[in-house]
Parts: C-alpha cells; structure tokens; sequence
C-alpha cells in the first residue's frame, strides 16, 4: 500500500486513456485505495461541493484529487480555486496532472493552490516521488 487506508483517489481527466494510464501506474505502486473518475469540470465540482446531481452527499473525508487543467464545462483552475476558497475541500491534496509542460503554468497551479504539478502521463516513479514529498506515501 502506498498511500492511506481509507483514502479515495479521485482523478479528473477528460482522456479516458491518460487516466487509465494513472489508475495502472497506481496499481503498480501496490495501490489499492478505491477510485473515482469524473470527465468533465461541471460533474466534478458537482460532486466536490454537493451541486447538482450530487446534492446532498459528501465525498469521503480523506481524498486525493489528479486535476487535469483542460476541461470541458468547467476548466481545471476554476475547480482548484473553488477547491481551496471552500473550507470542506481546502485541505484536500490536489496534483495537478497535464500535459503542459510551461513553467509559467506550474506556477500558476501552485500559487491557485495545487500540491504538486506533474505532466502526463505521469511514471509509477514520479507518482512514488510525488506521494513521498507530500507526506502520503504509506508503508
């Protein structure tokens, strides 16, 4: 196990492939924390903040969100802004997963409040790594 018992991954990526990609990579990791994937912006702050469909539930209290940036609905900074704004997902840890490769955007992640910023798809190694440096990694 790499990360928390109890702890629900949720990934938000509109290219079924690349999270296919991070739901293997995980398991390779040994990874057996229950998984969510959501397509689009909308559905996922539905979900996030219990809008829509949604409302009325709550998500797990341990989360961990991978937050692709290019959207459809509702794009990925508008979700990591709100995220952080409300205090119910504040904490929650958010790895910004895209294919972007600019500085100047993994910056921006970061100063809306990412925890990490990785580009996809992302290897078991960088996903190790990244647990590691925040803390999640388990034994």
């Amino acid at each position: 196990m790499i990360l928390p018992s109890g702890m629900t991954i949720l990934i938000i990526e509109d290219s079924r492939a690349h999270a296919r990609l991070i739901e293997i990579y995980l398991q390779e990791l040994g990874c057996a924390n229950p998984t969510t994937i959501v397509d689009r912006g909308d559905t996922a702050c539905d979900l996030l903040f219990g809008r829509g469909e949604y409302e009325g539930r709550t998500f797990p209290d341990s989360l961990l969100v991978f937050l692709d940036l290019n959207l459809p609905g509702v794009h990925g900074h508008d979700i990591l802004k709100e995220m952080r704004e409300r205090p119910a997902t504040s904490g929650i840890p958010v790895i910004v997963c895209t294919s972007s490769a600019d500085p100047g955007e993994e910056r921006r992640c970061l100063d809306l409040g990412a925890s990490a910023f990785v580009e996809k798809p992302p290897s078991p190694s960088l996903l190790q790594e990244t647990f590691e440096t925040l803390g999640l990694a388990g034994k």
